[in-house]
């Protein structure tokens, strides 16, 4: 009796017809599998269809029985509801589900299960972002034939339109990511980021109000020359931040990702000594170097938050890459003595910035004033990171005693602004409050002119004592990192002569 066995093409896998094909990426065909069959999506594509036939319905019937004052209000009203939809779709309901989608995994632990397969921490969150928005396309796509009925119910923009769903994806690429970000982070810096997010909305109440009111909102700004192109750049490196930052949650701490976070902040930079040596000072270069100090603000604080160590396979990753460069070596590797060194070298680009727009004729900034305004907030991000160090070690993981020292010294101000101007015979507490740390950058933006001569002396004093008993207390961190040297060396002797 003779067996035949079967051919290998017989046990090949087969993809069923309909289903995604085989060259997109694992991590992301899961994610829109999940997503696309989740209640939550469902749910929104379903209610948003019906609100919308339901308003444009009553749209309709008050266009065609009413007069032309009604016609107009129904317009307006439908028109209205339109981007109010779209607006909280994109910018309120995808970023939602994004802090919930990771947030999911990391507290039911899949997150481990998925990096032992193939995927790293990159694609997982990659994946998810891909999804998300592929997602948030879906839901504004299937609403836009609404766009087309207030064409003839009105005047409409179709390009103005084009322009402003553009500005609300882009909107919601970065809402989105920064809620991947935020899904890894402990529950009460989640809280604070949601309490600041809430008075950043209340400060950009203009610019919703424009897009939920059939405005023109992003295409309507009157932009100067080269500044619209600088805001979608921005908007890339924020994007690209909030993603590392949420591989960085996630990733093995083997793995090490302060490199490509840090170079983002200088890429912001660049665009400035750029656009200053091609065609002079401009507001567009101006406001471009605020966004970049803002911008390495935001890096050098998420860095200098971190009390990690450096292992043996960060050094050996950096010291090639960084092809001998010492100092460059040293500004490459986890921890906040290293995040100290690449703050103090950051704040010296943004100050050549500074100068080079500070030519005759131009738009440029007061030199002097930006750079006791940058010693200061060097002085306010450094002081959290002396109290961390001598924190007890079981406090040190994470956040937690940085953010608490940020904040509550940076509290100092506003409470002194009030208890003085309840009792003037308390005025002395806004002369002390303006020298301490976080509070005295507080007072140079609030109040420039306010502060004397005295103060300004006792700031450099204050500043300069917590640059040096930082710097003090980062010495085991280069004793570990030197001991890490001469092992590499040892190593690389040992197997030279073998």
């Amino acid at each position: 009796m003779t067996t035949t066995n079967p051919s290998p093409s017989t046990f090949a896998p087969t993809i069923a017809r309909g289903d995604f094909p085989a060259w997109l990426p694992a991590m992301l065909v899961k994610e829109l599998r999940q997503g696309l069959r989740a209640r939550g999506f469902v749910g929104a594509f379903i209610g948003f269809q019906v609100l919308m036939a339901i308003v444009m319905m009553v749209g309709a019937a008050q266009s065609m029985l009413g007069s032309a004052q009604a016609r107009a209000l129904a317009f307006n009203t439908a028109n209205g509801f339109f981007w109010t939809l779209i607006t909280v779709q994109l910018l309120l309901f995808t970023p939602g589900r994004a802090l919930g989608s990771l947030q999911l995994e990391v507290t039911t632990r899949t997150v481990d299960l998925l990096l032992l397969t193939r995927l790293n921490a990159w694609r997982i969150v990659t994946g998810k972002w891909v999804s998300l928005m592929v997602q948030a396309v879906l839901l504004l796509v299937s609403i836009l034939p609404y766009g087309i009925v207030r064409y003839f119910a009105g005047s409409v923009d179709l390009v103005g339109d084009a322009r402003q769903c553009a500005a609300l994806l882009g909107g919601a690429g970065l809402l989105t990511a920064a809620g991947l970000w935020g899904a890894g982070l402990g529950k009460v810096i989640r809280i604070l980021g949601v309490v600041v997010g809430v008075f950043i909305f209340g400060g950009a109440r203009g610019a919703i109000t424009a897009f939920t009111s059939g405005g023109l909102g992003f295409a309507g700004i009157r932009w100067a020359p080269g500044a619209q192109s600088l805001v979608w750049f921005d908007g890339a490196l924020l994007i690209a931040f909030f993603l590392v930052a949420a591989v960085r949650n996630i990733a093995p701490p083997a793995e090490n990702h302060t490199l490509l976070a840090r170079a983002l902040p200088l890429a912001a930079l660049l665009p400035v000594p750029v656009g200053a040596i091609l065609s002079g000072p401009s507001v567009a270069m101006t406001a471009q170097l605020m966004f970049a100090g803002f911008f390495l603000l935001l890096v050098c604080m998420t860095q200098l938050a971190s009390y990690d160590l450096p292992m043996s396979v960060h050094f050996r990753s950096a010291r090639r890459r960084a092809a001998g460069l010492r100092v460059f070596l040293r500004m490459t590797l986890p921890g906040w003595p290293s995040a100290l060194l690449y703050t103090l070298s950051g704040a010296l680009l943004w100050l050549l910035g500074s100068a080079l727009l500070r030519i005759p004729g131009g738009p440029g900034i007061d030199l002097a004033r930006a750079s006791w305004l940058a010693m200061l907030m060097l002085t306010g991000l450094i002081f959290p990171c002396v109290v961390m160090a001598i924190a007890p070690q079981k406090a040190r993981a994470g956040a937690g005693v940085y953010m608490a020292t940020f904040v509550t010294a940076g509290a100092l101000a506003p409470l002194a602004y009030a208890l003085v101007s309840m009792s003037s015979k308390i005025a002395t507490l806004k002369t002390v409050v303006a020298v301490l740390p976080v509070s005295s950058a507080i007072f140079a933006l609030v109040e420039p002119d306010a502060v004397s001569a005295g103060q300004v002396v006792a700031q450099g004093v204050v500043g300069l004592v917590v640059i040096g008993a930082a710097w003090w207390q980062a010495r085991f961190y280069w004793q570990h990192l030197t001991g890490l040297e001469l092992r590499e060396r040892r190593e690389a002797t040992a197997v030279t002569a073998g």
